[in-house]
């Protein structure tokens, strides 16, 4: 109930925004740096059912479930009472080919009743959800992505072979006058490196990818793999 309000709240900030916008399809706002990098648009992620795949650039998705696990993953996840537990998976395909495993799974702490008399429930987010991914690569190696919070904001980091990324959610769009506004919701990560901005993730419309032009080329897939579990994230 709490999270529905929240997501009614950030759609009708976007309505109105979008509403008064003089031209243009609504953006988020990212570090101008990154702006003025690689932009890739993004193919599937506006569409009527969850798990099609997604691709941007030369990345792309593949083999997308909802609910299944990998073999490999067994026990590497925990799941206590008391949890809402929204697993997916998928295989991404970086741009030399490579193929990633990646499964994730969203907790989230519920107060939760169950009516014996008409057979009926209702239950209650009590805390913020935890995204929790591990993304095996080619060679086998496991890497691993957590962002937690609520629907107002969520952020976190991943680790690939002790190279952090750091990942913050954006909130910012341009109102009428180019101006940043803030939406009571994330619609959109940025990510980092090292304390610089490296990539972003914008969530509305079909979807955007930034790149930090000059962005180093061992970064990309982990920058690229990170940002497509956010945007699949985005779309339970």
């Amino acid at each position: 109930m709490i999270r529905i309000a929240r997501c009614l709240g950030l759609a009708f900030s976007v309505a109105c925004l979008a509403a008064c916008q003089s031209s243009g399809p609504l953006r988020v706002v990212v570090d101008p740096a990154l702006a003025a990098g690689d932009v890739y648009e993004v193919s599937g992620h506006v569409n009527r059912y969850w798990g099609r795949p997604l691709s941007f650039g030369p990345f792309a998705t593949e083999k997308t479930r909802v609910g299944e696990t990998w073999t490999w993953t067994a026990g590497l996840f925990d799941v206590g009472a008391g949890q809402k537990v929204q697993p997916y998976r998928f295989v991404f395909v970086a741009e030399d080919g490579g193929r990633w495993q990646v499964e994730c799974r969203a907790k989230t702490p519920i107060l939760r009743h169950d009516d014996a008399d008409d057979h009926g429930h209702w239950q209650v987010p009590i805390g913020e959800t935890r995204l929790g991914c591990q993304l095996r690569d080619p060679g086998a190696d496991v890497h691993s992505l957590v962002v937690s919070g609520s629907g107002f904001d969520f952020d976190g980091g991943a680790n690939f072979g002790g190279e952090i990324i750091a990942i913050h959610g954006l909130h910012d769009v341009p109102d009428r006058g180019g101006r940043p506004f803030r939406i009571p919701g994330v619609v959109g990560y940025e990510l980092s490196h090292e304390g610089r901005a490296v990539a972003s993730v914008d969530l509305l419309g079909k979807g955007r990818v930034y790149f930090a032009r000059d962005v180093a080329a061992e970064l990309r897939t982990p920058l690229a793999a990170t940002a497509t579990v956010l945007m699949f994230f985005n779309q339970g």
